[in-house]
């Protein structure tokens, strides 16, 4: 009788470094559990840091959560696992905006009666579902690495509702090229994704 290969691992809590940059930094923690031979659930849950000042053209004071939740399925080759795994997520941040705005902007040759300099409120949201391929790899007894590769469909949304009406002068004019920055536009878009995460296996 043939023996059927299982996944060395049954609980194991992992870091992903990967979430310390971007333009919502999370510490971001996950805890895998496997429900069959090869299938497993891993939960995955961050607090947003505020790693920005004032001055960012990406926001401060940045609040909120990142959640994910993915089912994945094994494919055992030694002390190594290749895995495929569909995710839903869901991203909930609130941060802060300024920029300098027109007031009265109905001169005719485009001009504005005076300028203010203005902060407001953003809200980020963003469900989605990834569909991921990657590798874990087990280290000793205790140890394991894993990466992923994936393609996510994303639903971004933003709201803004004290922000004056039109672009600000920073968004119009001082925006160069190529721009990294964030702009704060809603969309629904296909976009690869990619993990990278540091693990301890209890059992």
């Amino acid at each position: 009788m043939v023996k059927r290969l299982t996944v060395s691992h049954r609980l194991a809590v992992k870091w992903s470094p990967l979430h310390l940059v971007g333009y919502y930094p999370t510490v971001q923690l996950a805890v895998e559990h496997r429900i069959a031979d090869r299938l497993s659930l891993q939960g995955d849950a961050g607090y947003v840091v505020n790693t920005s000042s004032a001055e960012s053209k990406d926001g401060f004071d940045k609040k909120g959560f990142k959640a994910k939740l993915d089912v994945r399925y094994y494919f055992p080759f030694g002390r190594s696992a290749f895995f495929i795994a569909p995710e839903v997520y869901y991203n909930y941040v609130d941060f802060k905006s300024s920029g300098t705005f027109g007031v009265d902007c109905d001169d005719p040759e485009g001009g504005c009666y005076y300028y203010r300099y203005y902060t407001y409120l953003v809200h980020y949201r963003e469900p989605g579902l990834n569909f991921k391929g990657g590798l874990i790899h087990r280290f000793g007894k205790h140890f394991c690495i894993e990466y992923h590769l994936g393609l996510s469909l994303r639903f971004i949304r933003y709201n803004t509702p004290d922000k004056p009406p039109g672009k600000s002068y920073e968004e119009r004019y001082e925006r160069g090229f190529p721009d990294f920055s964030l702009n704060k536009e809603s969309l629904n878009t296909l976009f690869p994704s990619t993990g990278f995460r540091l693990g301890y296996i209890f059992r």
